[in-house]
């Protein structure tokens, strides 16, 4: 594969792998990355372009009645929230508790918790809310 990115620069590359990771700088005017597969006797592909939009921020809500913070399961995004996730969790019917396990550090954007709602932080476990 040849890789080029615009916007950005490659912190993983491997000419012989279909993936890689890349650090966008969110003030370049412009972000996409283009690939072009060659195969095994060098025959040239057809490149593909992806234009990318960098947010600020993405919305991560939870999706269990009762559960540990540290689960991608649990997350909307199928990720635990991070430092840039808008973090919702609804009104309940039902108390609803959500626990931080022990030890653990988590850095989120926002949180909005609803109504009949419940977040357990265990023993030496942080939330920080960076907005």
């Amino acid at each position: 594969y040849l890789w080029e990115v615009t916007g950005g620069q490659f912190i993983n590359m491997n000419p012989t792998s279909s993936q890689v990771t890349v650090s966008w700088n969110a003030t370049a005017p412009v972000h996409n990355l283009k690939m072009t597969p060659y195969s095994i006797w060098d025959g040239k592909g057809n490149t593909i372009t992806k234009n990318i939009v960098i947010a600020s921020s993405f919305q991560n809500n939870w999706l269990v009645q009762n559960g540990n913070w540290n689960l991608d399961q649990n997350w909307s995004l199928i990720q635990v929230p991070d430092y840039c996730h808008n973090v919702t969790v609804g009104p309940a019917s039902n108390p609803r508790t959500i626990s931080i396990p022990d030890n653990l550090t988590y850095a989120i954007k926002s949180l909005n918790l609803g109504s009949n709602s419940t977040l357990n932080m265990n023993q030496n476990s942080q939330l920080f809310i960076k907005q």
